[in-house]
């Protein structure tokens, strides 16, 4: 990825970039991006958060959607490659080999819209590098609003993106499926319905099935059990429960660690 960045650079010397001012936003002098590393500086940096102190939203959105125009011209698979390793997971994992983003939102939004742009059909990237993005069970129906929300315009959804779907739900178990379920505007059998995809064993024909049906098994996490307490004492016990299990991931203790301490916690985790 840094080779492709720095030889993308080199590239950009040799030909024009698009034309922008070279200053900032406070009208201050500014080193012109090419087009490659302007799209990765915005990936990299956004936090998707609204309007910035210098820049409304709707700016911000156009010029994204500029900048993957721009690099999907001088090479189509670097705004896929990109998002690959913008959302790749090592990072927090510790893995020795070199390390992606681990970013959520600026990677699902940078591989829909270099699928819904022209320039990437028939390249087949959209199938190629969808189980490298949407790592989580939640991803493909993100995606999928995405592209309704952004590009309902260009009609269905690409069949590269569903077909790249059908090989990342193979990715998930029931915990993932049930654990990630949640209401929205596209569900989690939505994606089954569209993407399509051809069970290979019993085994996934019946848990797609239960996911069609609404019938996965209740996961087993803290926000699952909490909510089963009505008393302080009840809560209590199940902190503790929760300790005890070594099931408790590390956020989600650093993150409750106020509530462990209301409810009285005794126990020691694993």
């Amino acid at each position: 990825m840094k080779d492709n960045i720095q030889q993308g650079s080199r590239q950009g010397q040799e030909r024009a970039a698009p034309a922008r001012p070279r200053h900032t936003q406070p009208r201050g002098r500014a080193y012109q991006d090419t087009p490659r590393l302007a799209l990765y500086r915005q990936v990299a940096t956004s936090l998707w958060s609204g309007d910035g102190y210098y820049e409304k939203q709707a700016a911000w959105f156009e010029r994204f959607q500029a900048n993957v125009a721009a690099a999907l011209a001088e090479e189509a698979r670097f705004p896929f490659a990109l998002a690959a390793y913008a959302r790749d997971t090592h990072a927090l994992a510790g893995s020795a080999r070199e390390r992606g983003l681990a970013l959520r939102s600026s990677p699902i939004a940078l591989y829909v819209e270099a699928v819904a742009h022209p320039a990437s059909k028939g390249t087949g990237y959209a199938r190629r590098y969808a189980p490298r993005v949407l790592l989580r069970a939640d991803e493909p129906a993100e995606a999928i609003a995405y592209f309704r929300a952004h590009h309902k315009a260009h009609g269905g959804v690409p069949h590269g993106m569903l077909r790249g779907m059908q090989a990342a739900l193979r990715g998930f178990d029931e915990y993932q499926l049930a654990k990630h379920k949640k209401p929205g505007a596209v569900a989690m059998r939505d994606v089954l319905r569209l993407a399509r995809p051809k069970p290979k064993t019993d085994e996934e024909r019946a848990l797609w099935g239960r996911v069609v049906a609404q019938t996965l098994e209740t996961p087993y996490t803290w926000q699952v059990e909490l909510s089963k307490c009505a008393t302080n004492e009840e809560k209590r016990a199940k902190w503790n429960e929760l300790i005890r299990s070594g099931r408790l991931g590390l956020f989600a203790l650093v993150r409750n660690l106020r509530n462990i301490l209301k409810y009285g916690q005794t126990s020691k985790r694993r």
